[in-house]
């Protein structure tokens, strides 16, 4: 229903059913944000007779806080702006307390920097995170190589540094296109194929890179590893039984990912937990 729909709609891996493109996180990297910026986010919704809004844990800085931090107190439509009664649709809101520069920092500083006098940027606080792990540069302690084939940048990234982190050397493409090609140009020990992407989706592109290799590389095999968020269990099954040698689901992990890697010779065993 509607009502079910706008309470789960900023969470993470969430698509609408029969959705083919995407990954789910696009309104939940903007949730992330916004509470980053010590703000919130929303919707309203209206479909049919049916009128419902987001319940989100965030909410906007209350005045005696943002007053406290020298910010203006955030200010909305109230209620937020509904469609039309006679229509249906959706409103999105995003709301972001921010300070003003003031007089005396602007004096400090004559006023060299549109940015003076504002609080401390989110990126600060960014700074003190732990850092990713070290990338592995070619020619080091990289051992093998392997492809990450996945629409989503973000997605991508973590992968990259996931198979880096566990001494492989990593190229990435952003579709199925792209990836075919760099299967043909390269030799990879393992390829993580997401299943459903624009241009070429990763069923696609393995079956047809696997009659490539039959015909252009019989002696090899590069084991590819499907990944998907909504794929169902025929078409997992599917993918087994044909072109893939392996199925995660996302969200992938560190946990998830070395398991498939062990099984497919990849990595070294698991050492047995002490005691044990």
């Amino acid at each position: 229903s509607t009502r079910i729909c706008a309470k789960k709609l900023f969470n993470a891996f969430v698509q609408a059913p029969g959705t083919r493109e995407g990954t789910g996180l696009g309104l939940f990297a903007v949730k992330q944000c916004a509470e980053m910026l010590r703000g919130a986010c929303g919707a309203r919704f209206k479909s049919g007779r049916t009128e419902a809004e987001t319940d989100l844990d965030a909410s906007p800085p209350a005045p005696k806080r943002a007053r406290a931090e020298g910010m203006l107190a955030p200010k909305l439509a109230s209620p937020p702006p509904s469609p039309a009664p006679s229509q249906a649709g959706a409103v999105f809101w995003v709301l972001v307390p921010f300070r003003l520069p003031s007089a005396d920092s602007s004096e400090k500083s004559g006023g060299s920097s549109p940015s003076d006098g504002y609080r401390a940027s989110p990126r600060s606080e960014l700074r003190a995170l732990p850092d990713a792990p070290p990338t592995i540069d070619e020619g080091s302690s990289a051992t093998r190589r392997a492809l990450v084939v996945e629409d989503s940048s973000p997605i991508r990234k973590m992968l990259k540094r996931l198979l880096e982190k566990n001494a492989f050397a990593v190229d990435e493409a952003g579709n199925g296109e792209i990836g075919l090609e760099k299967l043909r140009a390269n030799t990879y020990d393992v390829c993580v194929m997401d299943f459903l992407m624009p241009i070429m989706d990763g069923v696609t592109c393995t079956r047809t890179f696997r009659e490539w290799e039959k015909r252009h590389r019989p002696e090899a095999h590069t084991v590819i590893i499907g990944s998907s968020a909504n794929a169902d269990e025929v078409e997992i099954k599917s993918a087994l039984d044909g072109n893939f040698d392996d199925f995660i689901g996302k969200p992938v992990t560190s946990s998830t990912l070395k398991d498939a890697l062990r099984t497919a010779g990849l990595l070294e065993p698991a050492a047995p937990a002490a005691g044990s």
